[in-house]
């Protein structure tokens, strides 16, 4: 295995940025120096095996780049950024609850009261078949 480290791309595409652009910076690819893990191939497939495999690649990487490694594990960040947006979209869910929630209410309220003054109306009037207008069918 041969670490390669690429230097510039985060100048040629900054985060944010849609496409690269070659006029802003050069990228440079570093080759180091080959790594042997054939001793390791009776245990393919082993998570601490591959695990250490890994950081040995990453370090190597790291030494050729000058970047810092990272605290955290790729798969961890993913994770803990998942578990954010599911917990922030649950708190927009609840927001949303609560305000359909609030408006049903209030147009259950305007509903009510349309009703009542509707009732209240209806109270005065006769009940013998009458309106304004007269008996009823008259026109």
């Amino acid at each position: 295995m041969i670490p390669v480290a690429m230097l510039g791309t985060d100048k040629m595409q900054p985060l944010g940025s849609r496409f690269p652009d070659p006029r802003r910076a050069k990228v440079t690819t570093v080759f180091g120096e080959p790594m042997d893990f054939s001793n390791l191939m009776s245990r393919h497939g082993d998570h601490a095996t591959m695990r250490r495999v890994t950081d040995e690649i990453m370090a190597a990487i790291q030494k050729i780049s000058g970047q810092e490694t990272a605290d955290v594990y790729a798969a961890d960040y993913k994770r803990a950024l998942a578990e954010e947006k599911t917990a922030a979209l649950k708190d927009q869910a609840r927001d949303v609850v609560e305000a359909t929630r609030d408006k049903g209410r209030a147009v259950t309220d305007a509903v009510s009261q349309q009703a009542s003054n509707l009732g209240a109306k209806l109270q005065g009037r006769s009940h013998g078949g009458t309106d304004e207008r007269g008996p009823k069918g008259s026109a």
